[in-house]
This record gives C-alpha cells, structure tokens and sequence, in this order.
C-alpha cells in the first residue's frame, strides 16, 4: 500500500499513470453519488404498499385518495412515484393505469440507470490504459538498450535509471489500471442489481396495488 502512496509511484508510471488517475477520479465520484442516490431511495416496498393499500380499500373515495397521496407523496423513491400514478388514477380502467405507469417507468428507470455505464467504463479502460503503459515502458526499455551499440556497455547500463523506468512504468501502470478497475467493476455490478431490485419490485407492487383496486369490477 506504500507503494500506492508515494509520488514515485506515479511520477514512474508516465503520462499513463495520470490518465488512469483521472479514471479513477471520474470512478469514485460515480460510486459516491451513485451510493448515496440509492441510499436515499431506500424504502420497504411491502410496508409501503400494504399502507397504501389499507388506506385506499376497495373503492377508495375521494377522501381516501388523498390519504393515499399523502402517504407516498413525501417518499423520495421511484416506486412512491408509481403509486402516485395509480392513486391519481385509480378511477379510470386498469388499461390506462398500466399506460401511464409505462410513461412514469420511461422517466424513473433512467434515473436508476444514470452514471452506471460510465463506470462501466472506467472499470473497462483502466486495465487496457495499464496495458498500454506497459508496452510504452517497455518500447521504453528496450529501444535505451539497443540504442547502446557497444555489447559490454549495453551490460553495464541494463539497470541504469533510463532502463529501470521504462520497466516501472510497465509494472506500475498496470497496477495501477487494475487496482482502479476492480472496485469500479465490483460497485458497478453492485449498482445494478440495486436497479434491477428496484425496477422488480414498482413492477410487482404497482401490479399488485392495481389488481387491489380493481379485483371487485365486473
């Protein structure tokens, strides 16, 4: 972890090493505001939905409507966003409910997805900009040895500072580009299957809300 740490680290690692840090800059500030985000749109799916369901019933009037809307209208989710649209719907035919909650989901869906494929990525790039440094540190290395024409003196010189940066810059830019590009993979697929859980449960709650109000039409 020293290593890491030191300024060598990355003075060594070329121009390379820089463009893997901005990388990593850009992955930390994505994984930040993507953890937070999600945080914050945290709820209990099935708390909320039996709540909204006790206070609408079976024939919700206008008055319980409210209620409802009173609820959820606070809730900082996506799925609070598609009970609102059932409530304010909820006298008109299953039909145009589930059509507008396709036009809400076209809305929140993006929201829930914004960000993750940048860090897909970084956590795709890092590794092959690490990849690059290491062939540019070892054209490096290789072009101050055949540059020396005299055999003894080539010997004596292999690990003259020339040739030992060239070969750092290979080792450390690699390194570099993997040690960015795990936690960013790792946090991306995270951030997924956050999206995915939520995306399932709006679809079965919302479902399930509107099969409540509708069960008793004939």
């Amino acid at each position: 972890m020293e290593l890491f740490m030191s300024f060598s680290f990355i003075t060594n690692g070329g121009i390379m090493m820089y463009l893997i840090i901005a990388a990593s800059i850009t992955g930390l500030y994505i994984i930040l505001e993507r953890f937070f985000y999600f945080r914050r749109i945290r709820i209990n799916a099935g708390d909320l939905l039996h709540k909204v369901k006790q206070t609408l019933g079976s024939h919700p009037t206008t008055a319980q409507a409210q209620s409802a809307l009173n609820i959820v209208k606070n809730i900082n989710s996506p799925l609070a966003v598609m009970f609102t649209v059932i409530i304010n719907n909820h006298s008109r035919s299953k039909e145009e409910i589930e059509a507008e909650l396709e036009i809400a989901a076209k809305k929140e869906v993006p929201k829930l997805e914004q960000l993750l494929s940048g860090l897909n990525t970084v956590g795709t790039i890092t590794p092959l900009m690490g990849l690059l440094g290491t062939v540019i540190g070892m054209i490096s290395s290789f072009s101050v040895i055949a540059s020396i024409s005299n055999p003894e003196a080539a010997a004596a010189n292999v690990s003259s500072a020339s040739v030992a940066n060239g070969i750092s810059t290979a080792l450390y830019t690699t390194a570099a580009g993997l040690f960015v590009a795990l936690p960013c993979m790792i946090f991306y697929n995270y951030f997924n299957k956050k999206k995915e859980t939520i995306i399932n449960e709006m679809e079965q709650c919302s479902a399930e809300l509107i099969s409540h109000l509708k069960s008793n039409e004939f």
